[in-house]
């Protein structure tokens, strides 16, 4: 075991990266940056092997409630700054995962990070260090699997913070719409998670999705309070809702009404950040610390009210300020619907118009940009993910359709799931239609909220492939996902629609061939949408009065 001496700062940028020797004594260790001091250890698992992690104490003649980050990101990251919470109160164990980093030599085939996670807190549990309460946190990987420890119910686990992260592996996870999420992926093998080759060889819901799919939808083996947190900048902000609403209705019961989720405006890498794309929401910046802090001070040492009622807090990146809700979304939400017409407006009047319609063209070799949203780049902030202004690369091109109201006479608070059909034909076997949600402000930018996508093989369903024939009107659903913005007097409401939105989605080479094909011919593709009495393009908002 050695003792380390570290400079005090606060490292954000570990919570933004995401997701048998035992300790005996603290005797010759050195203050690292005025409180705390830093141990390497190894954690016995039940198999004889050992996982590396760092101990981080306050103070050597206490015994102290701990939390747990196990991490597939390399410990040492957290080396430069210690800790990424900011309180003296409890003692850090930073564990790398079987196979990773320090604890390469631990490698199995098929590892179960749920019985490892169990056995690192009840090895915490018995050290004379702790004083027997345990907590994880952490966000994406680091959050997965605090659910898949918590799965295992170790008896001194006794609260969790997952971040941007949901227990269940589903396809959409990366595959929403029926599309890769190219971007995302990708990060994820420069993150050394190498998926991407496996991910390719099972493109639509095949028997392996629906496999794990079954096997990790557990929150009936979850009894321990969860602080869900999740961002509306997020790649799957509805896999984290759903995480929450599934705890709260089918986790054990005694637990069901402990569970809390927090949403902010970020990003899947800039919990807790001010700036996030071109907006700044300075009220929203370290609440995510704050809230992990309360909620451990509640639920490890019984000190302080933890998170209070109503059960659901979000961020309304409109009026830029925090609300509280019973339930998400809220019992008293209603449905907005705005349709698409021929002279780009949006408005609640349905068409009338016998035969209306807009072309398309779409030239995979061109496809639009993807500019800001939701794209899951990681660490690589100069690219541009979150609110950005559409007008920049976006709209304007002869391949984006535009829609807009007029300004709003009254507020409208967008609070829970948005989607939008869109009719469409195509002289190609197969197409995507992505649709992009904006707040047109008064000076003109058309700042993003939302963008989603959808296969149009895979419109009915993502299990079995159903190709277009050439001039036939279909209607192309498209899941949008989760939003709290309240649109304020003066500005106005836009959908682009279009057929690509490339890097955060696979560009589609219109080919209608087998999926993700290596040197797959690209064909243009001469789209129409369609916004007639008959063929209602439409987008549908959840809005509280």
């Amino acid at each position: 075991m050695r003792a380390w001496t570290l400079s005090r700062s606060h490292f954000t940028t570990v919570i933004l990266t995401i997701l048998v020797a035992t300790f005996a004594g603290v005797g010759g260790a050195k203050p690292a940056y005025g409180w705390m001091d830093r141990y390497e250890v190894q954690i016995p698992m039940r198999d004889g092997k050992h996982l590396a992690a760092d101990l981080y104490l306050p103070d050597s003649s206490h015994r102290w409630p701990t939390i747990l980050i196990q991490t597939p990101y390399n410990k040492a990251w957290y080396r430069l700054g210690g800790p990424p919470l900011d309180t003296k109160d409890y003692a850090f164990v930073i564990a790398d995962w079987r196979g990773f980093w320090g604890s390469r030599d631990a490698f199995v085939l098929l590892p179960n990070r749920g019985k490892d996670g169990y056995d690192c807190v009840e090895w915490i549990a018995d050290q004379k260090w702790s004083d027997g309460h345990v907590g994880t946190w952490g966000a994406s990987a680091l959050g997965i699997v605090q659910y898949q420890t918590a799965r295992e119910q170790p008896p001194h686990l006794d609260a969790c913070v997952p971040m941007v992260a949901d227990f269940k592996m589903h396809y959409e996870r990366y595959y929403p719409g029926g599309i890769l999420l190219e971007a995302h992926v990708d990060m994820l093998d420069r993150h050394f998670i190498g998926m991407k080759d496996s991910l390719l060889a099972h493109p639509s819901h095949d028997w392996l999705w629906k496999r794990q799919e079954q096997s990790t939808d557990f929150p009936e083996d979850i009894a321990d309070p969860m602080l869900i947190i999740g961002g509306w900048y997020d790649y799957t902000p509805a896999s984290v809702i759903r995480a929450y609403n599934d705890l709260i209705t089918r986790s054990d019961p005694q637990v069901r009404t402990d569970h809390r989720l927090v949403m902010g405006p970020w990003v899947h890498s800039g919990i807790d950040e001010k700036k996030q794309g071109q907006l700044r929401y300075r009220k929203a910046a370290g609440s995510a610390e704050k809230a992990a802090i309360a909620w451990f001070d509640y639920w490890l040492r019984g000190v302080g009210p933890g998170i209070t009622e109503p059960p659901v807090r979000w961020f309304d990146m409109g009026t830029k300020a925090w609300q509280q809700i019973d339930t998400w979304p809220g019992s008293n939400s209603q449905q907005t619907v705005l349709y698409l017409h021929e002279d780009g407006s949006l408005s609640e009047q349905a068409p009338i118009e016998a035969v209306s319609s807009s072309e398309m063209p779409y030239d995979p070799s061109r496809p639009s940009p993807s500019v800001g949203g939701a794209v899951g780049y990681g660490l690589l902030k100069w690219k541009k993910e979150g609110p950005y202004d559409q007008r920049d690369g976006v709209e304007g091109r002869a391949d984006v359709l535009t829609f807009t109201t007029e300004p709003l006479s009254q507020d409208l608070t967008i609070a829970g799931p948005v989607s939008a059909a869109i009719y469409l034909s195509s002289d190609r076997p197969d197409t995507d239609v992505m649709v992009r949600l904006t707040d047109v402000y008064p000076d003109g930018r058309s700042m993003l909220i939302l963008d989603a996508a959808r296969r149009a093989r895979f419109r009915i369903n993502f299990d079995a492939e159903q190709l277009l024939e050439p001039g036939v009107v279909y209607e192309i659903p498209v899941n949008l996902q989760d939003t709290g913005i309240t649109i304020p007097v003066g500005h106005r409401i836009r959908i682009d629609v279009s057929s690509s939105n490339n890097s955060r989605y696979f560009a589609n080479p219109n080919d209608g061939g087998p999926l993700y094909k290596k040197n797959a011919e690209l064909f243009i593709a001469n789209n129409v949408v369609y916004h007639e009495q008959d063929h209602p393009s439409r987008l549908i908002l959840t809005t509280l009065p």
